[in-house]
């Protein structure tokens, strides 16, 4: 889907009362309006459960990052201040 006027140099931005035109306006709002229409009633379908491709393990997202060590983490070492005279 394409939004633009027939002369390119003339901008999208004022358009029905809207500041800018974004994806998230007109275009967001026709593509919906064209989904709807095509799918009408369909029944709504469930996603498969996802498979290992090629072999591969699934992730454990919720510990994908371990914990970190602290005695791995550094302590900063103080400066010396000096004395006001």
């Amino acid at each position: 889907m394409a939004f633009y006027r027939d002369d390119a140099t003339q901008s999208l931005n004022g358009i029905g009362g809207l500041n800018s035109v974004t994806g998230g306006s007109f275009p967001a709002r026709i593509w919906a309006a064209y989904v709807k229409a095509y799918l009408g009633k369909a029944p709504i379908q469930q996603f498969p459960e996802p498979t290992n491709i090629g072999g591969t393990e699934p992730i454990d997202f919720v510990n994908a990052v371990p914990e970190m060590d602290p005695s791995l983490i550094p302590t900063p070492t103080p400066t010396p201040t000096k004395k006001k005279k």
